[in-house]
């Protein structure tokens, strides 16, 4: 036949068709002189190696468990019979296929090659017996052969039998041929479109008989196909003659005895019971009760009136071979009894037949094909199989019992050319199912010859049926050209979702995560033309992302209430829906929005948090990816808080992790007198979400979530901006903002010259405005593109409040000799002690080009603006290099060091001196010693740029006091690190004073010296820079250690014990010795931790904190008393004996303090108490919360869910139908975070999601906490 090149990877293909286990052949049983020989574990793990892929090597002769044979032609490599009892035979290869041959491989012989044509010749197999039996008269082989794209034996030629005499070899056909058994090994892709595999056990019988003389040796040979497995083989012989074939066959039920059970002899045919595990058959329709659990291979049924197996509590089980029926006309076949499998079993119910299942099936999952109907009444459950499917092919099925999955992966409804009906109640498929509908079409040229699709129906003309799936697919339709032997791909399907009953359908889709390759996509139709075919609503849940492509006409709402759902084609909303926003986004994948904010058909509402994403888009003249737009009510200006937009207290949503381009609200936004929360999800493109309408008012702007939010009008609001996370970005023609900005740890506020369209804006912040840094960055960017180019920036003041800051500005080269400059004015730079900041960018205050100019110019201390500020050199200035002084131009790179590139001469070292010791442009570096004591003003290192050697001030024994406090480390590497060691360090200016010593380690850096005081005055040491800082030196300084950036190594345990230890947001105390080191108190940004011992996640200590490494631990002397609920009410600011007891409620909220401490709540808020959601949307009601971390996994009680104690917590999930029994099974689900408030601290708390158990069931849900052991 004509070869066809399928799309199909054929790695991909292996994958799938390595990982099924399957029955051996079965054994015969044959009179007169008989032998047999068996062959399992043709694998590399049974001994078989030394040839590899393709396959085309010679099998080997020795070694392992090889054998070999000589077929005429010399010795080769040969494979025995290795089944106990097996007699002497062989196999070996006779001949490579195309490219590949057959070899023992991972879990077979694999006819081996790279080739994805369908049908290719991999290679021929001999399995020879050189010792048969005397009067042979039959030969029986069984081959389990895996099949590739629907082929297992080459041109599904049979095995022949070659067998020699004394007048020759002579070759004979089989008598009889078998498929023994044949389970389905999932699907392949072909021009045609995805077509069924098949695992087979091909059995062949060969007759003798007619043979005269002696036979003196056979052979058994065929060609596979190549991608084809040889799993096992087996060959019966005997010298007795068989006209019938002697593989195993059904047992069959007569009826004939008066009891009608099972167990009556006189009901099967022969007198004798069914064996454990074969073949039964029932060629007469009558009413059968299994009184014993008993199990088949294959169960068949071929009755011309009904069948109806019942039973008196036993199970019937079936195996791989599955259940089929094949009778003649339209007739009813029930199975009321248990059904049971145990593995992934074919259901195959021929055209007229319809098979009823109402009794409780338990199985892996199941495969119904065929053109008759399936029905499910039972209570069943399956617990998952390889392909993690139940598929459903051919004829009307339906579903009127319920499905649950007990697996831990999800299992997919996989339909395919047939119609589903789901009737008799909601969720008929419980949690954790998917839904696939497979659509193709067969043409010749332009003429449509035929079409296959599925099509699901949710309810009939009794009663609706709600039905919720974690997604839906349905991949454009695979379109097979006859003419040309070509299948292509269509760009949506015919296959649908449509409503059954006049009463509206709920379709809720849970969405519980989102994974980047493989989001869900549904081309298809919901909705459709017939009678009550739009009666449907959908509602999406989850964090996850749920395509639509196709053609919705579905009346019913569309509830997005988490995750985004995507509109990828102008058809895949309903005009007629009615859209609400819930807490997840609309996502524009085929081009801009323009709806109207009100309750009605076609109109969007906001009734929770919701908003927008955008995912592609139209490219501008420049080929970038243009924003897509959305416009509410045509433009007119919105109200937060009124007029279908955002609630008060609710959130605007922009953006979601899977889109990837900028969503652009573009109407004015007037936010009232409140403070407006505009969430910014991080998606995969450069900016998430813009606001390019007039934002005004007198409420502020808090600006939550990882993305980038742009600004780009002149906004007029004055309530202030709060950045609590991701990036809020000024740009555009006018992109402008009033009042104070607070920038809070790991945030940015980028000031943007130049908007998407190289348009100009000055002056974004407002010239009043205080800035207040919190560990932030705040970037003032003028891109390249046009020339000559002024960014002027004024604003009043620059607050450092904690942490590492960094202020970048960045501009372009000089274009055709024209300079393009950035001016940034502030009023006032204040520090708050402890907080550092880096100035990055261009040869900042070299020249007019990079300018940051102070309203006073500062007094310097000896050259430099403080110790706690650091600037870089060259393009970019990212590395922290150069301590800051201020010159013409503003802050600038301090020159005036006192630098050496070899040993230094201390003796010339004053008071007032700058010391560099630069390596940087040798390959080592170099040590300096310590004449005598030293005082200095700053400490500048630069590591050496190759080599092993770092740069070392050796103090000689002596004292270096460094009165600003200023050391920088840079350059080197972990292995030449630079160095000050033998001697005491300290910093201060004049003796007696306190002070800070900042060491910036943006490179590798160690001090071994002893850290000390400055006389009486205690010394703070503030650790910086994005490398690590080592101390080995038995220090004695007694002010607090401030870790700000990167990460903080102690050798010893040299902490103070008198002082605090602060750690900063994204830091690590990497405790290198094995010790506790006591302190005072402790610090987690800001947050003040409880007394006891700290360690490592896993050490074992009282308290454990990601921000710590390493084997040593921490012994906190003073903090909040004991327990985390004690540190928490600390930091809650509740008095002592007053309002801070577990039942006190400060706020009169009705929550008590136990419980704002379990929900992570703010019991002075007046609020309504802790983070905690119920979604009470169509399906089972989700209860997301904030539970404290590390509760480990929710156990089972006769109570519902209930935790370990965790810091004084036990938290208990209950259901109930009444408000009365909270007896209704609970479970928990992948938690839905979407849209709920960030928490207080993520180290403390995470959050967590349960539902009711049962599929269909309605009631409700609650969290009790206790402080119970």
């Amino acid at each position: 036949m004509k070869p066809l090149r399928s799309p199909l990877l054929v790695s991909a293909f292996l994958t799938l068709c390595f990982g099924n286990a399957f029955a051996a052949p079965v054994p015969i049983t044959l009179s007169g002189q008989t032998d047999y020989d068996g062959w399992a574990n043709l694998t590399v793990a049974g001994g078989y190696t030394g040839v590899i892929f393709p396959g085309t090597a010679a099998w080997k002769t020795s070694g392992g468990s090889w054998t070999s044979y000589d077929p005429g032609t010399g010795a080769v490599g040969a494979i025995g019979s290795n089944t106990s009892a097996s007699g002497d035979a062989v196999i070996y290869k006779i001949a490579n296929g195309t490219a590949g041959g057959p070899y023992p491989a991972g879990a077979s012989i694999y006819f081996g090659g790279a080739s994805a044509t369908i049908n290719l010749a991999g290679g021929t197999l001999g399995f020879v017996d050189k010792t048969p039996v005397a009067g042979l008269k039959t030969v029986a082989f069984q081959a389990e052969i895996g099949e590739a794209f629907g082929y297992d034996f080459h041109d599904h030629a049979q095995p022949v039998l070659n067998y020699t005499t004394a007048s020759g070899t002579f070759t004979l056909n089989a008598s009889h041929s078998d498929l023994v058994s044949q389970v389905y090994s999932g699907s392949a892709a072909m021009p045609s479109g995805m077509e069924d595999i098949y695992k087979n056990i091909r059995g062949v019988q060969f007759d003798l008989s007619g043979v005269s003389e002696d036979i003196l040796s056979y052979e058994v040979k065929f060609t596979g196909v190549q991608h084809a497995q040889l799993y096992a083989a087996r060959i019966d012989q005997s010298s007795t003659a068989y006209a019938a074939s002697v593989f195993p066959q059904a047992t069959e039920w007569s009826g004939g005895g008066t009891s009608l059970l099972w167990s009556d002899t006189a009901n099967w045919t022969g007198g004798a019971l069914p064996v454990e595990g074969t073949k039964i058959s029932f060629p007469t329709g009558t009413g059968v009760t299994l009184d014993a659990a008993h199990g088949a291979s294959t169960l068949s049924i071929s009755s011309a009136s009904g069948v109806t197996i019942g039973s008196t509590g036993a199970a019937l089980a079936i195996g791989e071979g599955g259940l089929i029926t094949s009778s003649p006309g339209t007739v009813t076949h029930t199975i009321s009894a248990p059904l049971k499998a145990g593995a992934f079993s074919l259901l195959t119910v021929g055209g007229g037949n319809t098979l009823d299942v109402s009794g409780d099936v338990l199985a892996p999952g199941f495969y119904k094909k065929g053109d008759g109907n399936l029905v499910l009444s039972g209570a069943n459950t399956f617990t998952g199989n390889t392909y993690n499917q139940i598929i459903l092919m051919g004829g009307t099925n339906t579903v009127t019992g319920t499905n649950t999955n007990t697996a831990a992966a999800l299992l997919e409804l996989y339909l395919k050319d047939t119609l589903v009906v789901l009737k008799g109640g909601d969720n008929r498929f419980g949690a954790n199912f998917a839904l696939n509908l497979y659509s193709r079409r067969f043409t010749q040229d332009a003429t449509i010859l035929s079409e296959e699709n599925a099509r699901l129906v949710l309810g009939d003309g009794v009663a609706k049926s709600d039905q919720s799936f974690t997604s839906i697919r349905a991949d454009g339709v695979n379109i097979f050209n006859e003419t040309t032997g070509i299948g292509t791909t269509g760009t949506s399907s015919d296959s649908a979702i449509v409503g059954g009953n006049a009463a509206v359908s709920t379709l809720t889709l849970t969405s519980p995560s989102y994974d980047q390759y493989n989001v869900p996509a549904f081309l298809g139709k919901i909705g459709g033309a017939g009678a009550n075919e739009n009666q449907l609503a959908l509602v999406k849940q989850g964090p996850g992302v749920q395509i639509l492509g196709g053609t919705s006409t579905y009346t019913g709402d569309t509830v997005i209430a988490g995750g985004m759902l995507r509109i990828d084609s102008a058809t895949a909303l309903p005009a007629a829906s009615h859209v609400k926003l819930a807490g997840g986004v609309l996502g524009l994948g085929s081009g801009d929005l323009a709806g109207t904010l009100s309750s009605g058909p076609g109109e969007i509402e906001f009734t929770g948090d919701g908003g927008f994403a955008a995912f592609g888009g139209p490219l501008d003249e420049t080929m970038l990816v243009m924003p897509r737009t959305v416009v509410l009510n045509g433009g007119a200006a919105l109200t937060w808080g009124g007029g279908g937009f955002v609630a008060d207290g609710k959130k605007l949503i922009l953006s979601n992790i899977g889109a990837d381009n900028n969503v652009d609200l573009t109407n004015a936004i007037d936010l009232g007198a409140s403070p407006r929360v505009v969430r910014v999800d991080n998606g995969l493109g450069s900016a998430d979400g813009r606001l390019s309408g007039v934002v005004s008012g007198t409420g502020g702007l808090v600006k939550t979530g990882t993305g980038t939010l742009e600004l780009t009008a002149v906004n007029t609001y004055t309530g202030g901006t709060a950045v609590e996370g991701g990036t809020l970005t000024l740009n555009g023609d006018f992109g402008s903002i009033r009042g104070d900005v607070r920038l809070d740890p790991n945030t940015m506020l980028r000031l943007v010259n130049v908007g998407n369209y190289d348009s100009y804006y000055e002056d974004r912040i407002a010239d009043t405005a205080t800035i207040t840094m919190k560990g932030a960055t705040l970037e003032v960017h003028l891109p390249g593109g046009t020339e000559g180019t002024l960014f002027s920036e004024v604003f009043s003041k620059l607050k450092l409040e904690s942490s590492a800051n960094i202020f970048y500005t960045a501009r372009n080269q000089v274009i055709s000799g024209t300079v393009n400059q950035i001016v940034v004015q502030i009023g006032t730079l204040e520090r708050v002690p402890g907080a550092t900041i880096h100035f990055s960018g261009q040869s900042i205050g070299t020249d007019v080009k990079n300018q940051i100019l102070l309203g006073t110019a500062p007094v310097l201390d000896d050259g430099i603006i403080g110790p706690w500020a650091t600037t870089g050199t060259g393009s970019s200035g990212v590395a922290a290099t150069e301590f800051v002084t201020y010159g013409t131009y503003g802050l600038t790179a301090l020159t005036s060091y006192l630098a050496y590139t070899a040993a230094a001469n201390d003796t010339t070292w004053t008071t007032s001196s700058n010391i560099k010791l630069n390596a940087s442009s040798s390959t080592t570096g170099f040590t300096s010693t310590l004449t005598a004591p030293r005082v200095i003003n700053t400490l500048n290192f630069l590591g050496a740029r190759g080599g092993t050697v770092g740069n070392v001030l050796n103090l000689g024994g002596f004292a270096l006091r460094v009165e600003s406090g200023g050391i920088i480390g840079s350059g080197g590497s972990s292995t030449r690190t630079n160095k000050i060691n033998n001697g005491t360090l300290t910093a201060g200016t004049g003796v007696n004073t306190a002070s800070e010593l900042v060491i910036t380690a943006s490179g590798a850096t160690d001090i071994g010296a002893t850290i000390t005081d400055n006389g009486t005055g205690a010394v703070t040491l503030v650790k910086t820079g994005i490398n690590t800082l080592t101390l080995g030196g038995a220090n004695t300084y007694t002010g607090a250690t401030i870790l700000n950036q990167g990460t903080l190594a102690l050798t010893a345990a040299n902490l103070p014990n008198g002082a605090d230890l602060k750690l900063r947001f994204g830091t690590a105390l990497n405790l290198l010795h094995s010790s506790t080191d006591t302190i005072k108190g402790f610090q987690i940004d800001g947050v003040a931790q409880v007394r006891g011992t700290w360690g490592r996640i896993g050490s074992g200590a009282e308290h454990e904190s990601a921000y710590i490494l390493g084997n040593g631990r921490l012994l906190v002397t003073e903090g909040p008393a004991g327990s985390p609920f004690d540190a928490w009410t600390a930091n809650q600011s509740l008095t002592a004996g007053v309002n801070d007891g577990k039942a006190h409620d400060p706020d009169h909220d009705g929550w008590n303090n136990l419980a704002e401490f379990a929900f992570d709540g703010a019991p002075l808020s007046g609020g309504s108490g802790g983070k905690l959601r119920s979604k009470p949307v169509e399906g089972p009601v989700l209860l997301t919360l904030a539970v404290r971390r590390n509760a480990g996994a929710f156990t089972v009680d006769a109570n519902g869910l209930v935790s370990v104690l965790i810091d004084g917590v036990r938290y208990r999930i209950q259901g109930s139908a009444d408000l009365v029994n909270w007896t209704l099974p609970v479970s928990e689900v992948t938690a839905d975070a979407d849209g709920m408030p960030p928490l207080s601290d993520p180290l403390g708390w995470e959050y967590r999601s349960f539902r009711l158990t049962t599929p269909g069931s309605s009631g409700f849900i609650r969290a009790k906490v206790t402080d119970t052991p």
